[in-house]
C-alpha cells in the first residue's frame, strides 16, 4: 500500500487450462516468488484485478485448478483485507452452455433502447448470465461480496481519506453469439454494453476506475455510444485486457473528457506463437498520488529465457524509459470558468495596437460591422495575442506600420467573406477583388503601411483556403513586410472566422452555424505555443466542419511554412487545437496521422521517392557541395576561387571534395542528423538582410539518399576563418544506427568520402552523371571525365540521338525568360531532314524510328541539375511521361526538343527533383514560350529544306513536307481540306501559311497538259480559283468536271496539307475553290449530268445504271460517278434486282451511259424500230447487261478485252452496225 495515494497489481488473459502442464505450474511459482518479492519492497497493493480470461473455457475444473495454483497463494501472499477483484474474458464463457442459447435474441439487438429493454428483463438476464455460472462461482469464492454480478459490479477503496470507485463490467456477454450465427465473423465491433452496465460514481468518489476485459474497439461502436460516454465522463482510468499487449497505453481524449487506458500484458500462453516483445508474459503495476494526482503505471516482464524472473519493461516506455504518468484531477475540486476571446495579454502586439486602432477607425465596415463579425474579430485578436505572446510574430512586427496594415487588412477579409457567404471555397475568389479595392483605400490612408503594395496585391491573389497550394507562386516576399505579414494574419483571419462560423464552409445557414461559435481562445495547459480554441457546438455536423476548417487552415499554414523555408526564414510554426466544452456525450474526435520514421527514412533512401534513377546520392552530394561553394562566395572573401572535385577513386569509392563554407560541429548534428532540415537559415538570421543565395537543397532530405547506395560514409568538414585543427570527422553506416563524430584536421569546406555496397564501374560513372546532369558548372572538376557540356548553350537534347540522325539538320533558339514566378534559360532544338525521300530507301538506308524524332520533347533542369524529361507537354494520366498517349497535351509538333533550365532559387520541383511542381499556369507559360519560340524557327527550316533542291517543283516538294513533318495537326494530313487549318494551333498555322506564301511555288496545271511552278501570288485568279488534290487528278470524275465547268487552269496540291495551305495563303479577292475528295466534285452533278427517261432504251436499264447527255462525257461511254453510299443512292448489288424503269428520279445512278455514244444510239434505233416486238427488248436488255457487267464493271484490262469482242459481235448481229472500231479503252 502508497502512503498517501494507493495502488493495485492488473494480471489479464491466464487461460488456465484443466490440466497445466510443468511449465505453466514454474511460471506461476516464479510469479507469485516476484510478488512476494515486490510486496515486500513496495508494499502491499490496496487490491489486484485481474481483466478477464482466468480460465481457458470456462470450466469449473479449470477454475479449480487456478485457485489452487495461483489463487489460494496469491490470498495467503496478501491476506483477506486486499481485496482480490475480477471481471469476466471471452474465455470465461462456457461455450456448452452459450450453444443451447438463441443467438438471434443478441444478434438482433439494432439500438441502445433494445439493449436497455433485453437486459431489463429479468427471464433474459438470466438465461444469457448461464454461460458465466461457473466464473460466478469462482469470484464468489474469492472476491468482495456483490463482486460475482454476472454483469457489472462497484466495489469502493478508502484510503488516506480519499476514495477510489471501481467498476467491474462485463462486456463479453453478448460475444460468441456472432461466431456461432455466422462462423466466418468476428466478435470485434459487435460486442454489447448496456448504460445500466455504467451507473454514475458515488459523489463522494474522489478518483474513479473501471475494469473490463475488451478495449472500445471491440464494442458495436453505434449501440454502445451511450454506454462508452458514460464511461468516459464518468470514470478516469480503464484497465483493459484481451490484446495481450501494453502497446496501447495512453490517454482516450476528447474535448471534455480524458481516460487513462491501461491495457495489459498477455499473463500466460501463446496465443500469437511467441514471447516477442509485442507479446511479452507479464503484468503491471498501477498507482494513484493523492497529493499530485499523478497516476503512473508500470509493467514487468517474464525474463523466462534468462533469469526466469520479472523485469521492468522499459521497451514501452516513451519518455526516456521513465513509466508513463498522467495527472487525474479529483472529481470534487470542482472546475476552472472559460474566459472570453479577446482577453489575452499584449506584448509587442501591444506596440503595434494603437496604430492598428488609428487606421481601423478610419475604414467605415470596421466601425460597424454586426455582432457575429465582432465576435469573429474578437477571436482574431486574441489569437494573435496568444502567438505574439510565444515570439511567434516577431519577423512581422518589425515594420510597425506594415504589420497595422496587415492586420486591418485581414480584418477586412473577416468582413468580406462574411459578405460574400456560401462555400467558403468558392467565398476565397469572390473576396479577392473586394480585398484589391480595400488595398488601393487603405494604400491612400496610409501610404507607409503599403510600400509594397505590389506584391500585396499579389498576396491577396494567392491566399485560399480551398486551394493552398496558390500561395506557392506569390513570389519573394522578403523586402515585403506589409505583404508578407498579411500572408501570415490572413490564414490567422480565416482559422477564427471559419471557427466561429463553421456555416461558412457549406454554406449552411443553422442558428449553431452561423456565428459565435467560439466561446474562448486559450493556451493548452501542458504546452503553451499551442492554441486551444473552446467551441459552443453541442452536434456532429458543426464538428465536423470545424474540424474540416481548422484541417483547411492548417494545410494553409504549412504551405506558408514552406514558402517562408523557401526563402531561407524560419518562422514559429502555428498550431492550434479544437476543444467543445458544453458537448458532454461527444464521441466525434479529430485525429492526426502519425509517422514511423524508419519507413520514412528508407522512403527518403531510394526508390520510393527518386523512382529508377541510378545513383541520384551523387545528383544531391555534388549539388550540396555546388550550394556551400556559392555561399562561400557570397561573402566576398579576397582570392577565394571556388571548386568541387568528383572523383572515382575506386570501384567501391566516390570522393566529394568541395572548398566551400564548411560545417560546425553544431551545424553536423543538427542538420546532417535531422531529416527535412536543410541549410535554412534561423529566424534570428533572417532579422538581419542578406543577399545570400537560396539553397536548392531547400527539402533537406538528399543526404538521406547516400545510404541507399554506401555501407560507409565519411564526412569531412571545416568552415572558413576556424584552424586546420578544429575540423569535423562524421562517421555514418546507415540512417538508422549510430553516427560517430569527432575533431580532425582538415582543409576548408568539406569532404564526402562514400564506400558503396556494390562496384560502379567508370562507364557506370559516366553514365550516371550524364543522366542527371544536363550540363556540369566551370568550378567542377570530375575524374573520369564524363564528356558532360558545361553550359546550356553546349548542351543538346538530341545530342543522345546523334547516331540515328546523322546527316539531319538542327536549328536552335536560346534565350532567358520569366516563367510565372520563374526566372529560366531555354534552348528550343527543331529537327529537320533535309533528305526525307532516303526514309523511303531500301533496308540499308537510315530510317530513324518515329519513337526517336517522336512528339514534343521536353527536359528540365535546374543549374544543369536535370530534372526530368517527357514526351509531351503535359503527361498523360497513367503517369507514363516517357511514352506518347492520345491524352497527352504535345502541340502536335515533331521533332522539337526543349530544355527549360530553372534558375537555382526559383526552381517548381518535387522533393525528389524528379519532376516539377507546376501549376496548370506554368503550363500554359511553357506552352506559350514554346510556341513562340518555333513560330520563329519556321523561316529556317523552310530556307533549310529548299537548299539542295535543283528545280522548282523540287523546292515545292521540299518545303511541304518539311512542314508537313514538324507541324503535324490533331488529324491526319489526308484528312485535312477546306475549312480545317493547316495546324490547330493560330500562331503556328499563321507562320506556316505565311512562309508558304512568301517562300514556295505552287503547280499549276492546264486544260491541254501544260504544268507550271510560280509563286502563288503570280496565280492569275480570272483563270485559276480551283484548287485540287494531286490524287483526283488522274480520276475520270475530274476530267469530267473540268470538262464540264470549262475550266482552263487548277493548283494541284500534294496532298490535303498543302491544300489548306493553298487555302489559307490564297492572297487573291477571288475565292479558291479547294477539293480534296471526289463527292466534292460530283455535288452539283444533278445539274452537269441530268438523268434522260426518253425513249424506249432507258426503261431496260439496269437501277444503278442510267442515261444521261453533256459535254462532259467527251468520247466515252461511261461515267462512274463516286460512291457517296446513303439511302438514295443505288448500289451494284442492288442494281440487278430491278430494271431503272421501277426506280425513282431521286435514287441516284452508279454510272451514267452517254446518251450520244454510238453504241446507245444504234440500240435505241433498233427499238425504236416497231418489227421487232416483244423480243427486241429481251435481247437489247441481254446486251446492256453483259456491256455493264463484263465491260464496264469490269476491272481486268485483258477480260474486257476480250469480252468486248464478243459483244462488239453480238451488236452487229442485233442492230446491224459495225463497232470494231471502238476499242475498249474509248467506253
Amino acid at each position: 500500500m502508497v502512503r498517501g495515494g494507493l495502488s493495485w497489481w492488473q494480471l489479464s488473459d491466464l487461460h488456465w487450462p484443466a490440466d497445466p502442464s510443468t511449465e505453466l505450474k514454474r511460471y506461476i511459482e516464479n510469479l507469485v516468488r516476484h510478488l512476494r518479492e515486490s510486496a515486500g519492497a513496495s508494499g502491499r497493493p490496496d487490491f489486484v484485478v485481474f481483466t478477464g480470461d482466468i480460465a481457458y473455457s470456462g470450466q469449473s475444473k479449470e477454475y479449480d485448478s487456478v485457485s489452487e495454483h495461483l489463487i489460494a497463494p496469491l490470498r495467503d501472499l496478501l491476506g483477506d483485507d486486499v481485496p482480490l477483484l475480477f471481471v469476466p474474458g471471452n474465455h470465461d464463457m462456457d461455450r456448452d452452455e452459450a450453444l443451447i442459447k438463441q443467438s438471434r435474441l443478441v444478434t438482433d439487438l439494432a439500438d441502445p433502447a433494445a439493449v436497455d429493454a433485453f437486459l431489463g428483463n429479468p427471464r433474459n438476464r438470466v438465461n444469457f448470465a448461464d454461460p458465466f455460472r461457473n466464473y460466478s462461482d469462482f469470484v464468489a469464492q474469492w472476491g468482495p461480496a456483490g463482486t460475482d454480478d454476472a454483469y457489472r459490479w462497484t466495489h469502493t477503496i478508502a484510503a488516506a481519506n480519499h476514495k477510489l470507485t471501481i467498476l467491474g463490467l462485463n462486456s463479453a456477454w453478448a460475444g460468441f453469439y456472432h461466431a456461432t450465427d455466422a462462423p466466418t465473423e468476428s466478435d470485434r465491433g459487435r460486442l454489447l454494453l448496456s448504460i445500466d452496465q455504467t451507473p454514475e460514481p458515488a459523489e463522494d468518489a474522489d478518483f474513479t476506475l473501471f475494469a473490463q476485459h475488451h478495449p472500445f474497439e471491440w464494442l458495436h461502436e453505434d449501440i454502445c455510444d451511450p454506454a462508452v460516454q458514460s464511461l468516459r465522463r464518468n470514470y478516469q482510468v480503464g484497465l483493459f485486457g484481451h490484446v495481450h499487449s501494453p502497446r496501447e497505453l495512453g490517454q482516450l481524449s476528447s474535448p471534455h473528457s480524458t481516460v487513462l487506458r491501461v491495457p495489459s500484458m498477455l499473463l500466460f500462453g501463446r496465443p500469437h506463437g511467441d514471447d516477442s516483445t509485442r507479446y511479452a508474459r507479464g503484468y503491471s503495476v498501477g498507482g494513484i498520488d493523492f497529493a499530485t494526482g499523478e497516476c503512473q503505471v508500470r509493467y514487468f516482464r517474464y525474463d523466462g529465457v534468462y533469469s526466469q524472473s520479472f523485469v521492468e519493461f522499459t521497451d514501452v516506455y516513451a519518455d526516456g524509459g521513465r513509466p508513463p504518468t498522467a495527472v487525474l484531477k479529483p472529481r470534487r475540486s470542482g472546475g476552472d470558468s472559460a474566459a472570453r476571446p479577446g482577453t489575452g495579454a499584449r506584448s509587442r502586439f501591444g506596440n503595434a495596437l494603437p496604430e492598428i486602432v488609428r487606421l481601423r477607425e478610419r475604414v467605415p465596415e470596421l466601425s460597424d460591422c454586426g455582432r457575429e463579425i465582432r465576435h469573429s474579430l474578437d477571436a482574431l485578436q486574441a489569437s494573435v495575442e496568444l502567438v505574439d505572446r510565444h515570439g511567434g510574430l516577431a519577423p512581422y512586427l518589425l515594420d510597425s506600420p506594415a504589420f497595422a496594415f496587415a492586420y486591418v487588412l485581414a480584418e477586412l477579409s473577416v468582413v468580406r467573406t462574411w459578405a460574400a457567404g456560401g462555400v467558403q471555397a468558392q467565398a476565397d475568389f469572390g473576396v479577392a477583388s473586394r480585398l484589391k479595392e480595400d488595398v488601393a483605400s487603405l494604400a491612400a490612408v496610409e501610404p507607409a503601411g503599403a510600400a509594397d503594395l505590389t506584391e500585396l496585391l499579389r498576396v491577396v491573389d494567392h491566399v485560399s483556403v480551398a486551394e493552398p497550394s496558390r500561395i506557392r507562386t506569390v513570389g519573394d516576399l522578403r523586402r515585403a513586410p506589409a505583404a508578407k505579414a498579411f500572408a501570415y494574419l490572413w490564414g490567422l483571419a480565416r482559422l477564427a472566422q471559419l471557427l466561429d462560423t463553421p456555416g461558412l464552409i457549406d454554406g449552411t445557414g443553422t442558428a449553431d452555424q452561423r456565428g459565435r461559435n467560439v466561446l474562448s481562445v486559450h493556451e493548452a495547459p501542458n504546452s503553451g505555443d499551442v492554441l486551444v480554441f473552446d467551441l459552443a457546438a453541442t452536434e456532429r455536423h458543426t464538428f465536423h466542419l470545424a474540424s474540416e476548417a481548422m484541417h483547411s487552415v492548417r494545410r494553409y499554414f504549412t504551405e506558408l511554412d514552406d514558402l517562408w523555408r523557401k526563402w531561407q526564414l524560419i518562422h514559429p510554426l502555428l498550431r492550434f487545437e479544437l476543444d467543445t466544452p458544453n458537448w458532454v456525450d461527444r464521441s466525434m474526435n479529430h485525429h492526426e496521422i502519425r509517422v514511423d520514421p524508419r519507413p520514412v527514412t528508407e522512403i527518403l533512401m531510394g526508390r520510393a521517392l527518386y523512382g529508377d534513377r541510378q545513383h541520384v546520392w551523387l545528383r544531391e552530394l555534388i549539388q550540396n557541395a555546388v550550394d556551400a561553394t556559392a555561399m562561400r562566395a557570397k561573402r566576398g572573401e579576397a582570392d577565394y576561387t571556388p571548386a568541387v572535385h568528383v572523383e572515382r577513386q575506386s570501384e567501391y569509392v566516390v570522393v566529394i571534395r568541395d572548398n566551400g563554407i564548411g560545417m560546425t560541429y553544431q551545424q553536423v548534428v543538427n542538420q546532417l542528423s535531422v531529416l527535412g532540415r536543410s541549410g535554412w537559415r534561423s529566424s534570428a538570421e533572417a532579422q538581419q538582410p542578406t543577399d545570400m543565395p537560396a539553397f536548392f537543397g531547400r527539402f533537406g532530405i538528399g543526404f538521406a539518399s547516400v545510404f541507399s547506395a554506401a555501407a560507409k560514409v565519411d564526412v569531412r568538414t571545416r568552415t572558413s576563418g576556424s584552424r586546420p585543427i578544429d575540423g569535423v570527422l562524421v562517421q555514418f553506416t546507415a540512417p538508422d544506427r549510430p553516427f560517430y563524430t569527432d575533431f580532425t584536421t582538415c582543409d576548408i569546406g568539406t569532404e564526402i568520402t562514400v564506400t558503396l555496397t556494390a562496384p560502379l564501374k567508370a562507364s557506370q560513372f559516366k553514365a550516371a552523371l550524364q543522366e542527371l546532369f544536363a550540363y556540369l558548372p566551370d568550378i567542377l572538376h570530375v575524374s573520369p571525365t564524363p564528356g558532360i557540356p558545361n553550359s546550356l548553350a553546349s548542351f543538346s537534347a538530341v545530342g543522345r540521338h546523334g547516331n540515328a540522325l546523322a546527316g539531319w539538320t538542327v536549328l536552335t533558339r536560346e534565350g532567358r525568360t520569366q516563367l510565372g514566378a520563374h526566372e529560366a534559360s531555354f534552348k528550343v532544338e527543331l529537327l529537320h531532314d533535309p533528305q526525307p525521300h532516303r526514309r523511303k530507301g531500301g533496308r540499308d538506308a537510315e530510317k530513324p524510328k518515329f519513337s526517336t524524332i517522336g512528339f514534343t520533347s521536353l527536359t528540365f533542369s535546374t543549374d544543369g541539375v536535370r530534372i526530368s524529361e517527357r514526351k509531351a507537354l503535359r503527361p498523360s494520366k497513367n503517369g507514363d511521361s516517357t511514352r506518347y498517349y492520345p491524352d497527352q497535351r504535345d502541340l502536335h509538333l515533331n521533332g522539337v526538343y526543349v530544355t527549360i533550365d530553372f534558375a537555382r532559387d526559383h526552381a517548381p520541383v518535387l522533393a525528389s527533383r524528379n519532376e516539377l511542381t507546376a501549376t496548370d499556369d506554368l503550363q500554359e507559360e511553357i506552352e506559350q514560350l514554346l510556341i513562340q519560340e518555333v513560330v520563329r524557327l519556321v523561316p529556317g527550316l523552310v530556307r533549310a529544306a529548299a537548299t539542295k533542291a535543283r528545280t522548282a517543283e523540287g523546292k515545292r516538294r521540299v518545303i511541304v513536307r518539311a512542314l508537313a513533318d514538324s507541324f503535324r495537326s490533331s488529324f491526319s494530313h489526308r484528312h485535312r481540306g477546306y475549312g480545317n487549318p493547316f495546324h490547330n494551333v493560330p500562331e503556328l498555322n499563321k507562320a506556316c501559311t505565311e512562309e508558304y506564301l512568301a517562300s514556295c511555288p505552287v503547280q499549276v496545271q492546264s486544260a491541254d497538259g501544260t504544268i507550271q511552278h510560280i509563286p502563288l501570288s503570280e496565280v492569275d485568279p480570272r483563270v485559276c480559283t480551283l484548287a485540287v488534290a494531286e490524287h483526283l487528278t488522274d480520276t475520270p470524275v475530274f476530267h469530267a468536271f473540268v470538262r464540264a465547268q470549262q475550266i482552263e487552269q487548277w493548283l494541284v496540291a500534294m496532298d490535303a496539307g498543302e491544300l489548306a495551305l493553298l487555302t489559307q495563303a490564297w492572297p487573291h479577292d477571288d475565292a479558291l475553290r479547294p477539293f480534296r475528295q471526289t463527292s466534292q466534285l460530283t455535288e452539283d452533278f444533278q445539274l452537269v449530268l441530268p438523268e434522260l427517261r426518253v425513249g424506249n432504251l432507258w426503261r431496260l436499264l439496269r437501277s444503278d445504271y442510267a442515261l444521261s447527255e453533256s459535254i462532259a462525257f467527251g468520247p466515252s461511254l461511261s461515267l462512274a460517278l463516286p460512291n457517296q453510299g446513303g439511302a438514295r443512292s443505288v448500289s451494284r448489288a442492288q442494281g440487278v434486282e430491278r430494271r431503272r424503269a421501277e426506280t425513282s428520279p431521286v435514287e441516284r445512278p452508279r454510272v451514267f451511259l452517254n446518251f450520244t455514244h454510238p453504241v446507245i444510239r444504234s440500240l435505241q434505233e433498233y427499238l425504236d424500230r416497231s418489227d421487232h416486238g416483244p423480243s427486241a427488248d429481251r435481247d437489247v436488255t441481254a446486251v446492256l447487261d453483259r456491256i455493264c457487267e463484263q465491260v464496264i464493271d469490269e476491272t481486268r484490262i485483258t477480260v474486257k478485252r476480250s469480252r468486248w469482242r464478243l459483244i462488239q459481235e453480238e451488236l452487229t448481229r442485233l442492230t446491224g452496225d459495225n463497232f470494231t472500231h471502238l476499242a475498249v479503252e474509248d467506253l
